[in-house]
Parts: structure tokens; sequence; C-alpha cells
């Protein structure tokens, strides 16, 4: 490290990375502390507690810290999950270090003690209670495992395997905030070359539609009046089909999707506010009735934006109402405006509608597209960063498992469950 307009050195930061493959064993693990020693003067020790993986070339790698307990020698620690890939690989036999601190709100922690163990023991053999070593100590106390159990999860492609379908639903900020199509300087100007919403459609459409089986699209335009020769109004709408038919908002493909949006550019008159209110209670609707159903499809709701929004607290109660139903929102900013409210709405953490109640699953992502357009892997992985997780989460809250894997009889060109 190096300050500028200085020669010497400040130090270096070392970054070392390790490829772990997916799994789909998941442990759950809950310890407790007994008789732990004693590292304050005036007070008890604040223990928390560090796991470690071992790598191949035999140094520790932290995969998990649990929380800090104030002044106590017998903390119960919460109860979490891992991935067992995270902790040893996947192998049982390979060694997993605890280590065992007293917290300092200086950072600088006091080492109480240490052990290692692996999951052979702790589940196969059942050893619970492990006690601690440190050379500078005779009795650094003892951990206990109150619980542990392993379960295998589902993962998004074993869903996609027995047959269950992502289906698309495209919906594109027609607001002022855009500009003028016919300037060269809105972000809806059709040109020789692609304007920022046909970019970020193609490339994130093409990313979606390697799932979405029967590339059936319903799009939809918000924020404009409708100039369409079977469809003219000068009412502002916020949800309104773009193939200019009220009653047929669907199209086939990337092509029907791009010669779509380039034909609607051309007959709607840019208007406001931005809402995202109606897209929702619509996206809502649709995902209800496959609820109803109980079809396996799973409803995508992407809209592309250039970044305002104007009814944000409608917004946030309609994704959490939408947390228990078959759908996810991806939104995509376009252009370079303030991306701040779409931050909050991806909630990563939870969203909480105007009644206090959280959502019971994520269902929002928010990508900036001209921060990962120059790169379509990077793109390809932000955009499907959340949304099979989502998937996952939504059918365990429903309980339902994949399906048998489907198989591809070449006589009938059928497909059938295995």
């Amino acid at each position: 490290l190096k300050v500028a307009g200085k020669s010497e050195s400040r130090g270096k930061i070392v970054i070392r990375a390790e490829k772990v493959s997916a799994g789909k064993e998941f442990i759950t693990m809950k310890w407790r502390g007994e008789k732990l020693a004693d590292m304050d003067f005036f007070s008890k020790s604040d223990p928390f507690l560090i796991f470690y993986r071992r790598r191949e070339d035999g140094t520790w790698l932290e995969v998990y810290k649990t929380e800090w307990h104030n002044n106590t020698l017998n903390p119960s620690f919460q109860q979490f999950e891992k991935k067992v890939v995270e902790l040893c690989y996947g192998n049982w036999a390979n060694p997993i270090k605890i280590e065992c601190y007293d917290h300092e709100e200086s950072g600088k922690h006091q080492y109480i003690g240490e052990f290692q163990t692996c999951l052979n023991e702790m589940v196969n053999q059942k050893q619970t209670t492990f006690a601690l070593f440190n050379p500078k100590l005779k009795k650094p106390g003892t951990l206990v495992l109150e619980k542990v159990s392993i379960v295998t999860k589902p993962d998004f492609l074993d869903y996609v395997r027995g047959g269950m379908q992502i289906s698309v639903i495209l919906a594109v900020d027609f607001t002022g905030s855009n500009g003028v199509p016919t300037n060269a300087s809105s972000l809806h100007y059709i040109g020789t070359n692609f304007n920022q919403y046909q970019d970020a459609i193609w490339r994130v459409s093409e990313i979606l539609l390697n799932y979405d089986n029967d590339k059936k699209i319903p799009m939809f335009g918000f924020g404009a009046r409708p100039r369409f020769p079977n469809f003219n109004t000068n009412d502002t709408l916020h949800c309104f089909s773009l193939t200019g038919n009220p009653q047929s908002p669907e199209v086939l493909g990337l092509d029907g999707i791009m010669s779509t949006y380039s034909y609607a550019v051309r007959h709607v008159e840019l208007n406001g506010p931005t809402l995202f209110g109606p897209l929702l209670v619509e996206a809502v609707k649709l995902s209800e009735a496959i609820k109803l159903s109980e079809v396996d499809i799973y409803n995508v709701l992407l809209i592309l934006t250039d970044g305002e929004i104007h009814d944000m607290q409608q917004s946030m109660d309609l994704l959490v109402s939408a947390s228990n139903l078959p759908l996810s929102v991806i939104i995509i900013g376009v252009g370079d405006s303030d991306f701040s409210k779409m931050e909050i709405l991806d909630g990563d953490s939870g969203i909480v509608d105007s009644r206090g109640t959280k959502a019971s699953r994520d269902i929002c992502q928010f990508v900036p597209f001209n921060r990962y357009k120059g790169d379509p892997t990077q793109l390809a992985e932000k955009v499907l960063s959340e949304l099979p997780g989502q998937v996952v989460k939504y059918k365990a809250l429903m309980g339902h498992p994949p399906r048998p894997p489907m198989k591809f009889d070449m006589n009938s060109s059928v497909l059938n469950f295995a």
C-alpha cells in the first residue's frame, strides 16, 4: 500500500481465493460454553467463536464467526446454518478448527483456546463435549455441541430438471425523465446503434429466456400515454400492453421483444410520474392465479427503469404481500441516474410494509446495467445471483419438493417424468 506523494510502502494486502463447489448438504449447529477462562480483570469474558476450514496447503480459512456474549463464562451461542462444502469441502473427515476469544472493543481480542474436530466426530460418533486447549492456561474451558443436524436441500436446477418453468414478464419505463425519443440524448432514441434500453433489454432478456420454456413474454409499458392505432388514450397509464393490443400483451422470443419495443417507442407519449404499483398489481394477479392452479410455473417480473419512483411505500407494501407468491422482481437500472430507491427495494436484509410486516423472503433484485454491461459474464452472474435462491426459498416455504427429473423421448419428442 502506498500513500499519494510518498515513496515508502505502508504494507500490502494479500487476497487468497478458493473455488468451492455448490453442494446441497447443510449443517445446523448450536454451541454453548462451560466455565470459560476469565480474561478480564474487572468483569467476566465476552466470548465468541470462530470456525475455520483447512485449506489444501494446510493453512486455515475463517468460514464463520458467532456473535459475542457480554460478561459471561457460560455463553449460549445462536444456532446457525452453513453449507457443508464451506466447512470442510464436503469431506466429513476433514479437520475443522474452532477458536474461542474474549471480545475487546479495541479489536485486540484475547485468545481463550481452541480445538479441532470433524463432522464424523460430531455427527457419526456423536461427540458433544470438547475441551479447549491453550498452552498458557490450565483450564481454558469447554465447548458443548447442543445440536447438530445435516440435511440435503434441493437447489434451483433440481426444480428446473423436474419441469418447473420460468415465465418472464417484461416492463419498460416510458416516463418523461427518459427524454423525448426523437432527441438523440434520450435513453429511448432509436438510431443506427442500440440505445441503452435496447442494449439492456437484449442482454438481460437473452439471459432470462434460457429458463423460459415457451418464450412467450407479456410486455408492458408504464408512465406514458399509449398512441397505438387501435389503442389511443389521453390518460397516462402505468401498466399497458406494448403490443398495442390490451387483450394480447404477449410476444414471442427475443426477436419479438426487440421489435415490439421499437414499435412501442414510436407509439407512446412519454409522461409520468413513475409508478411501480400497477405493474406489481398485475404481476401479483398473474402469480396468484399460478399458485391457485398449482402448475409448476414461477414468474419473473423484469422492470427496466431510469431510476425515479413516486410510489415507494405502495411498492414496498406490494413486494411484502407478494413474498409468498411464485414471483421475483428484477429491476434493471438504465442510464446513470440516482438509483438509491432501487437499492432500498432490493432489501437483501428484508423490507417492511407500512403495517410493520416483514417480507417472508427477499424477492427483489436490483442491477445497475451500466456497471456490468461491458462484461457479459458478470452481467449474467449479477442478474441471476439471487433468483435461484429466491425460487428455492419459495418452494421450501410452500413445502414443494422438486418433481422427479424429466426425460426426453427421442421418438415422441415429448418430455416425460422419470
